[in-house]
């Protein structure tokens, strides 16, 4: 494992064959470096911790515990005496400086002027995530870094940029309006690559590319990141810069797959593949999922950009791989997706982590696994979902202690987690993970990068990564939004999706310029009736275009345990919804948008489903009271709902 940390440059001069952080060898130097004496890195960092004022404890398990006496509060600075941790490169001397109390209180002002204009959640019997939820966006804010927009993988100095990180934390911070962030990471990662034009997993201070695992899948989270930011401005400019290498990954990946859309990788995660008996060469289902995704969106991309060519090339692979994703992936012995599968027999790769559930996060993706959501519903309340947070593999599984994330909580993976509990309606399981990310917080007081879980009661929450990691806090930040207070985010618009975990509220949430402030009321799975600035709408459960503007909005989702008596439009992904409503027999719904998008329905009984006055076909579900297809959109269209025989 010691050949982390080596610059992409570096890697290419010192071996002799391509190898990805953590899989070379000694044997893969080349000759002229086997024996050398270079340092690859060689520094000391000393660390000065606390003051004069306050005493220093040990205690038998090693932990510093320092006693600032009978000190009290000083109104003019965040805490007195005041507390340094400081780092120097070389042994300070006993008259090491301490800052000035006048930055604290500058500082302290200023985010808490920051702080009026965050989003706020109220969910009643959960004071510490409701904390949380409030104090995410201000350390977003305390972790940039201002020369780049980017952020640090978490406050702090010991991580640096990271792209995976930041893409992710760009989710979440869509949802507190921080837009000119989004546009500077899109420009930062279109920007600093590797010499292939590969995403570099991160980077050195000098911004050298490390880590990097060639075109893959940190192109596929690219992708979204420019698809959110331009269905947050509409902003056309952000797809035309960064066409030329989106196209430039879309074509290298489409260049290699099979005619079932799949293709051979080491796989864009964890650190340690070939730990988990992964080849090299292999389908990879956390890879073949985002690659799905990537082909849903080139598809939009495309033809808002008039390259009709490629968009055909886009859905024709998305096809596909619609229709071999789960016969490659699925376990039907475990009731899972295997991690991956190895081509020469097609024999699968024994092992089941929830990563593998990456696409899951995306509105496209979800429909890969929607004949199995129960299924991975059930996997995940048995195997993975415990009072102290969610597993990444059963304890049963093999790689379960190949590295230590695999054995752990990682919170970043509880947002593809939360959302097929949501989909699957396990509310039980949704409010026993709001209560784990409650006692981690009132226990620890940030989001940890991971907490070991295979550890005596005792050590509890003790042994974990690092405070506040950004794209572990997003993962519990937009679980809320999305699976507790159930709120979807597309090209389309916003969607409300009926969880029925809490009731709860949200102030200030943005969307596309505007603020929103959302109420929950009621108990049930289905959707009773919805009011945008008191206007009740029917027929949908998606926000009409007409609402989205820079005004301030109110959004109330009221719930029921009634079967709405007319159809209801519940998804609508990668189209918008113009105007709806219903009649004594039918819902009429008048919708835009290009190419492919997944929509769906709820119907007291199995009704006709009319596009533009033609018969189009669904699936029908009838225990779920649920029909699910696709329309190709070429502007806009008329949809009608029929449940009476016309």
């Amino acid at each position: 494992q010691g050949d982390f940390l080596i610059p992409e440059n570096w890697r290419r001069m010192f071996f002799k064959r391509d190898c990805v952080s953590g899989t070379a060898r000694k044997e893969d130097l080349k000759n002229e470096f086997v024996k050398t004496n270079l340092k690859l890195y060689d520094a000391d960092t000393f660390i000065l911790i606390g003051n004069a004022e306050y005493a220093c404890l040990k205690s038998q398990q090693a932990w510093q515990v320092f006693d600032a006496g009978d000190a009290e509060k000083d109104s003019e600075s965040l805490i007195f005496p005041t507390f340094t941790v400081q780092f120097f490169t070389r042994k300070p001397g006993n008259g090491a400086a301490v800052p000035s109390t006048g930055i604290w209180k500058a500082q302290s002002e200023r985010y808490h002027e920051f702080a009026k204009q965050t989003p706020k959640l109220r969910l009643p019997g959960f004071p510490g995530v409701e904390t949380f939820f409030e104090q995410m966006p201000q350390v977003v804010e305390s972790a940039k870094v201002q020369d780049f927009g980017m952020t640090r993988a978490c406050p702090g100095t010991y991580y640096w940029i990271w792209s995976w990180d930041n893409m992710v934390t760009a989710q979440a911070m869509a949802r507190f309006g921080d837009l000119e962030t989004m546009r500077r990471m899109v420009v930062f990662l279109h920007q600093h690559r590797d010499i292939d034009g590969a995403i570099p997993g991160r980077w050195t201070r000098q911004l050298e590319a490390m880590d990097s695992r060639k075109i893959g899948g940190l192109d596929f989270l690219f992708c979204e990141l420019v698809m959110q930011l331009y269905a947050e401005t509409l902003d056309r400019s952000v797809l035309q810069n960064n066409y030329a290498v989106l196209h430039h990954a879309f074509r290298a990946i489409a260049q290699s797959c099979d005619d079932q859309g799949r293709f051979l990788t080491m796989g864009m995660y964890p650190d340690l593949p070939t730990k988990m008996a992964r080849s090299g060469q292999d389908y990879v289902a956390i890879d073949t999922g985002m690659w799905y995704c990537f082909c849903r969106n080139m598809e939009k991309i495309a033809l808002l950009l008039q390259d009709d060519a490629t968009a055909n090339v886009a859905i024709q692979l998305a096809d596909a791989l619609q229709g071999s994703f789960l016969p490659l992936f699925w376990d039907g012995k475990k009731g899972f997706c295997c991690d991956s599968v190895y081509p020469d027999s097609d024999k699968i790769n024994q092992t089941y982590p929830l990563f593998s559930l990456l696409f899951m996060e995306f509105p496209f993706g979800q429909s890969l696994l929607h004949s199995r959501m129960a299924d991975c519903g059930d996997f995940i309340e048995k195997h993975l979902l415990g009072d102290d947070g969610i597993r990444i593999t059963p304890t049963w599984d093999k790689n379960h202690t190949s590295e230590p994330v695999m054995s752990a909580w990682y919170p970043h993976w509880d947002l593809p987690a939360t959302t097929v509990l949501a989909r699957a309606g396990r509310k039980s399981a949704l409010q026993s993970w709001l209560n784990s990310v409650e006692q981690a917080y009132q226990t620890l007081g940030y989001c940890p990068e991971f907490v070991a879980l295979d550890v005596p009661a005792q050590e509890k929450f003790r042994l974990h990564g690092a405070a506040w990691n950004l794209n572990c806090a997003s993962g519990w930040y937009n679980s809320l939004i999305h699976n507790i207070v159930g709120l979807a985010f597309d090209l389309g618009g916003i969607t409300a999706m009926p969880i029925d975990a809490a009731e709860a509220s949200l102030q200030n949430l943005c969307f596309r310029g505007g603020r929103w402030d959302v109420q929950i009321k009621g108990r049930g799975k289905w959707l009773q009736r919805m009011l945008v600035d008191n206007i009740a709408l029917s027929g949908t459960s998606k926000v009409p275009t007409p609402f989205y503007n820079t005004d301030r909005h109110e959004l109330t989702i009221e719930l029921g345990d009634d079967l709405p008596v007319l159809p209801v439009l519940t998804e609508l992904w990668g189209g918008s919804v113009l105007d709806a409503g219903s009649g004594s027999d039918r819902t009429e719904c008048r919708i835009y948008g290009l190419g492919r998008v997944d929509f769906a329905f709820v119907s007291k009984c199995r009704p006709r489903l009319l596009f533009d006055n033609r018969t189009h076909g669904f699936n029908w579900n009838a225990s779920r009271n649920e029909g699910r297809g696709q329309f190709t959109l070429s502007g806009e269209h008329q949809i009608q709902i029929i449940t009476a025989e016309v």
